[in-house]
Order: C-alpha cells, then sequence, then structure tokens
C-alpha cells in the first residue's frame, strides 16, 4: 500500500468512525472558510493591483505571440475592467513543440516571474504554467496548431469519474485558428487580444457571452471536449 492510499484510508476511518466525525466535520469546515477567506484575499488584491499587473505582463512579453485570454479577455472585452470573481490572469501562448514552453519559461523567470506550477499531459506535455509576479498568479495556457484549429487542454474533476488521487480528468479545449493580433486600450496601454475577439468569445463562452452566466462551468463549455488523457500537476514553489 503506497502512502497515499494510506492516508485516505485514513481520512475514511477518522471520517466515518462516530467519535471523531464531528470533529472531522468540524475541521473541514474550518479549512472551507479559510479557503473562502484566501480566495478573497486574492479577488481584493487583483482588483487593485491587476490593471498594472496586465500592463506588466504586456511589457514582459511584448516581443512573443501571446494575447490575453479566458475570463480576462472576456472582462477586458465585455466589460473593460477583470472580472470581480477572479483572482488570477489568464493569457494564451501559441507554440510549437515543447522547445517553445521551455523559451516562454526562460523569458519569464530572468524578467523576475517566479514558476509556481504546472499541468502536464502524458502524451502531450505541458499545457499550463502558473507563475507570481506582483503577489498575483497568472496562467499560461499553450496552445498548439492542431488539424484546422488551435487546442489547449484544461485540467478539472469529474465529479462523476474522477481519476485516481493525485491525478485530473481532461478536456480539449479549441477555437479557429489564432494568426492575427490586434490591440485594445485597457486602463490607458495598448494590450493583445485576438483579432476577431467577439467571435474567439462566441467559441469560448458561447453567442450569449455577453451576458453574465453564473453557471458557466469551464470545463463544460461549448468548445470543449473530453479526453481519455489523464493530467497530473506540478509545484514548484508553496
Amino acid at each position: 500500500m503506497n502512502k497515499r492510499v494510506f492516508i485516505n484510508k485514513v481520512k475514511d476511518f477518522f471520517r466515518e468512525n462516530k467519535l471523531t466525525s464531528a470533529a472531522f466535520r468540524f475541521l473541514k469546515n474550518i479549512r472551507k472558510r479559510d479557503e473562502a477567506k484566501r480566495k478573497q484575499q486574492k479577488r481584493e488584491t487583483l482588483q487593485k493591483n491587476g490593471i498594472a499587473l496586465v500592463h506588466l505582463i504586456q511589457d514582459l512579453l511584448a516581443e512573443e505571440f501571446f494575447h490575453f485570454d479566458m475570463g480576462t479577455l472576456l472582462g477586458i472585452i465585455r466589460e473593460g475592467r477583470l472580472l470581480g470573481h477572479d483572482i488570477d490572469v489568464d493569457i494564451a501562448l501559441h507554440i510549437k513543440g515543447k522547445e517553445g514552453v521551455t523559451r516562454i519559461r526562460e523569458v519569464l523567470e530572468s524578467k523576475g516571474c517566479q514558476l509556481n506550477s504546472s499541468f502536464c499531459v502524458d502524451e502531450i506535455g505541458v499545457v499550463e504554467d502558473s507563475f507570481y509576479v506582483m503577489g498575483i498568479k497568472f496562467d499560461v495556457a499553450y496552445y498548439f496548431e492542431k488539424e484546422d484549429k488551435d487546442v489547449t487542454y484544461l485540467m478539472y474533476k469529474n465529479p462523476y469519474n474522477p481519476p485516481q488521487d493525485g491525478f485530473f480528468n481532461v478536456v480539449e479545449l479549441s477555437c479557429s485558428p489564432i494568426r492575427e493580433l490586434t490591440q485594445v486600450d485597457f486602463g490607458g496601454k495598448m494590450i493583445n487580444v485576438p483579432k476577431e475577439s467577439e467571435k474567439y468569445l462566441a467559441e469560448r463562452y458561447g453567442e450569449n457571452w455577453r451576458i453574465p452566466d453564473k453557471n458557466y462551468i469551464y470545463w463544460k463549455g461549448p468548445s470543449t471536449k473530453p479526453t481519455d488523457y489523464i493530467g497530473r500537476k506540478t509545484t514548484y514553489n508553496s
């Protein structure tokens, strides 16, 4: 029995034992409350310093083919601001091969960004890196050319068919090929977005992307496709 399986069995014992289940639930509620507090602090930090971070990322990657992505792009285009519930900044980098990931890491780390974690799909390689700078996390999704589209991969935990502990389910996230970028003013600085941002957001969030949807689930979006891949997370710094 490996260490992780043993720990899970111990947790199950205390969770189900009549003498310890109440204490287990109490500790679980404390952890949930602490996690909610940490997320709220991250939201407040992003709202306070997010524009400066977006400007910094634009400068750091000025020579790269990148654009702001996901919820960050949605907020910029739809609302002219970062979304209030976001806790980080999302960017997309369109690369070719594993050497592209290595080079981007070298560029960002040489400019003071700290690599915090990465997601990897065994058959594909690294598909996302997370960095910290200015005390805020930003996620770099690596997009690859695949036939007539660009794809990246997202990790999630399928509640109906979860993988073994420590691993993730994977969906393929696709979009029409991004070959041209443009810039929009955001907080007094021109930043990179896809040239056809509205089309891109419609593919990502659906034709009603202009209407906020509190029930949106990122791994069930209109441009996602379930895969049989299994993903892993590597954390480099706590």
